[in-house]
């Protein structure tokens, strides 16, 4: 029987978080799903990512928590500056490979 796919948070939540954690807004994970899904639907940038997800806030709310709102931009790219890029590819792939199994890695660039 196949397995259904993992919730794509659930797979940041083995992101190691390089942030100071007395400064931290934002969980992780969430800021992490935030940024997957505006990369999903085609943003380019922090900024855009930023405004896609304040515009679609009640839908990410659905799913997420987000006690403290949409990261602006500047903290995406702290984020992003700080983290493990292999880190973030490989959480990426394994939710990619948990929806679409049967799928080559060299189709999700």
């Amino acid at each position: 029987m196949p397995q259904s796919p993992k919730p794509i948070m659930d797979v940041f939540v083995a992101v190691t978080d390089p942030r100071q954690s007395s400064k931290v807004q934002h969980s992780l994970p969430e800021v992490l799903t935030v940024a997957a899904c505006g990369i999903l639907v085609g943003t380019d940038t922090f900024e855009e990512i930023e405004f896609w997800a304040r515009e679609k806030l009640p839908w990410l709310r659905q799913y997420l928590t987000l006690p403290n709102g949409i990261p602006s931009h500047d903290t995406f790219a702290r984020l992003f500056g700080l983290m493990n890029p292999g880190e973030f590819e490989a959480a990426f792939r394994r939710w990619v490979d948990s929806v679409l199994p049967g799928v080559s890695p060299q189709v999700v660039a």
